[in-house]
């Protein structure tokens, strides 16, 4: 038990309903039509982008700010670099302000006798090299050095890379054991395997990120390399970390320390260290899914923020989000979506559809698939809609058809009640 969980009262006082939590969130995430975000950076709500899979993250954006076109949002990843990729949360490729990689990525570091987010899946591969995984890190950093004044396309390439660095400084038994073939997948020896879980932790000591896009690879290089012509302030885990837990309380709270890990992939310990930094500056709080915690600043907007939904049949409280949108992020699901057997076909292990949203609660699911020049669109509606609703819904279609240079074909929607 920590510190936190021992002292805060067993009996929260204050309680709060669906309809203000899911309002709570709809606002800090932008996603409040009473709160429309005025540029990119504020787009993300403090929190960061998955893109995975690739460009799922600019219809994030263009969910937020539907007048921006993506060229803009590109230029601002690649070009006036104000934003950055690189893995983060769960080990996944995501998107954020550059100026937070502090939080983003520093701030994951584990302590002594904490795990590495994602690399679990690693000891097959170490088994066989016969090497534990604190002799093999500080080989791939070191491969990674290769970044400085590199830019690798491919993520297949990456791998190989860094693999034939650390290759001559194994020995000849380990060696051979390095180059043998992959028991993850194919066309992959054993070492490129390892380096591509380790991947992950270089990420977050910033020695490697991805860079700009080549047609459809990625390229990667080291964070020095790609800010080479601008000042890269260091970051510290001391300032990192309490921000870290202060933005994922003020965009998923009220939340607890186990929510918090699973949100970042850490293990429980860990985050409970990094939450033990803002014990002081948390109440207990009472929800539909049970005891929680919330920042106390932001008790009152809480209490408050049902007040900022617009009418539930109005085509404001609409919102289609796309898959891995932060905001289904949460891990109270049953908040967002009631029922046990839909969240299955909103969250899967793989080809989550999209949410639609009704003041934040999802009201039903979309896809989309290109064909040619155009976009077919199916939109799969699990409450009833007004007529202005499904208006709604097919002018969302049409204006993200445009965002992505296509025209809309035909749109399908249709009732699964």
């Amino acid at each position: 038990m920590t510190k936190s969980e021992r002292s805060k009262p067993c009996s929260p006082s204050v309680e709060f309903d669906n309809e203000q939590i899911l309002a709570f969130r709809l606002q800090n995430m932008s996603l409040s039509a009473a709160f429309p975000p005025s540029g990119i950076e504020e787009a993300f709500g403090g929190w960061v982008m998955q893109n995975t899979p690739p460009g799922v993250w600019e219809t994030a954006l263009h969910t937020r700010m539907p007048s921006l076109p993506l060229p803009h949002i590109e230029d601002a990843l690649c070009l006036g670099k104000t934003l950055i990729q690189a893995w983060s949360l769960r080990g996944a490729p995501c998107i954020f302000p550059a100026s937070e990689r502090g939080i983003f990525l520093t701030a994951l570091l584990p302590e002594a006798g904490e795990e590495w987010i994602y690399t679990r899946g690693i000891s097959g591969a170490l088994d066989h090299l016969e090497m534990s995984q604190e002799e093999l890190l500080p080989l791939v950093e070191q491969a990674a050095l290769l970044l400085e004044d590199t830019v690798i396309t491919g993520k297949a390439a990456l791998d190989h890379a860094l693999a034939e660095q650390v290759a001559p400084l194994l020995s000849p038994d380990r060696r051979e054991r390095w180059y043998s073939p992959s028991i993850y997948g194919a066309n992959q020896t054993m070492g490129e395997a390892a380096v591509s879980f380790l991947l992950r932790p270089c990420a977050l000591k910033q020695l490697v990120v991805f860079g700009r896009k080549q047609k459809t690879s990625p390229t990667f290089t080291s964070l020095h390399n790609w800010y080479k012509d601008q000042p890269v302030p260091p970051s510290s885990p001391e300032d990192s970390i309490p921000a870290l837990v202060k933005r994922y309380l003020h965009c998923y709270g009220p939340a607890t320390p186990q929510m918090f890990a699973d949100t970042l992939g850490c293990s429980l310990r860990q985050a409970r260290r990094m939450w033990q930094t803002v014990f002081d500056l948390v109440i207990p709080v009472k929800t539909p899914c049970g005891n929680s915690y919330l920042l106390e600043q932001d008790r009152e907007t809480l209490t408050h923020a049902a007040g900022t939904l617009p009418a539930p049949d109005s085509p404001e409280a609409i919102r289609l989000l796309p898959p891995h949108d932060p905001y289904l992020d949460a891990r109270d699901r049953t908040l967002l979506l009631p029922d046990s057997t839909r969240q299955k076909e909103i969250w899967k292990i793989t080809g989550n559809p999209g949410a639609i949203l009704i003041n934040g609660q999802i009201a039903g699911m979309w896809k989309t698939r290109k064909v040619s020049s155009t976009l077919q669109a199916e939109a799969v509606l699990w409450t009833p809609f007004c007529a202005a609703g499904r208006q709604e819904i097919e002018n969302w279609f049409i204006r993200y058809a445009s965002f992505r240079g296509l025209k809309l074909q035909k749109t399908d929607i249709v009732e699964a009640l």
